[in-house]
């Protein structure tokens, strides 16, 4: 990638690659993508905003993508009505913590070294400017009947809360899918809260 901002809000013009060869362009206010983006042999993109206020936070999503189990709690995002058909899935989940941070963590790797649908796991502190306590996730994860697919979360401890931000984009999709993740992930904000997530 390449373009101007800090790594916590993305602002005016970014160009995303791979291996060398120009996906999309477009612009960015306060990391939100704004208007049309055309996408390297797939299709034009505009995006919309989904906001709930009770759970303070928002997000930008593509415009034709649809909702899903839309609660206080949870909610889910696809790219496509019919399950076996979508490539992308967005979960946002916010649960509570009863225990410290880090508790929490060490309770979250060991379902996941007994979790036999996932594997290739990755983790990471982040630094997000005024969160303390942040961690990504990224692993490789078998649905069976729905396909591998690459997961990307994030989960931050905010308001005695845990939000788990979880981008899943099916393995062998094309790449334009994976940046359209990003995108998404990045626009996650708090209402009230000006600091976005930095991946």
């Amino acid at each position: 990638m390449e373009g101007y901002g800090d790594r916590i809000v993305k602002q005016g013009e970014w160009r995303y690659y791979n291996k060398g060869i120009k996906i999309t362009s477009g612009k960015f206010k306060n990391s939100s993508p704004l208007g049309l983006w055309k996408y390297k042999g797939f299709k034009e993109i505009s995006w919309k905003n989904y906001q709930n206020n009770e759970a303070k936070y928002r997000i930008d999503i593509p415009n034709d993508w649809i909702v899903n189990n839309n609660y206080i709690n949870a909610v889910s995002i696809v790219n496509d009505t019919i399950l076996k058909k979508f490539t992308t899935k967005i979960d946002i989940q916010i649960g509570t913590i009863k225990t410290s941070f880090n508790e929490w963590v060490d309770s979250l790797k060991d379902e996941m070294k007994i979790d036999k649908t996932v594997s290739n796991v990755k983790l990471k502190k982040l630094n997000l400017l005024d969160i303390n306590n942040s961690l990504q996730i990224e692993s490789t994860r078998n649905f069976n009947d729905f396909g591998v697919f690459e997961v990307n979360q994030i989960n931050i401890e905010y308001d005695n809360k845990i939000y788990m931000i979880t981008i899943m984009v099916k393995t062998k999709s094309d790449y334009s899918y994976k940046i359209i993740g990003e995108q998404i992930m990045r626009s996650f904000k708090f209402v009230n809260f000006e600091n976005r997530i930095d991946i």
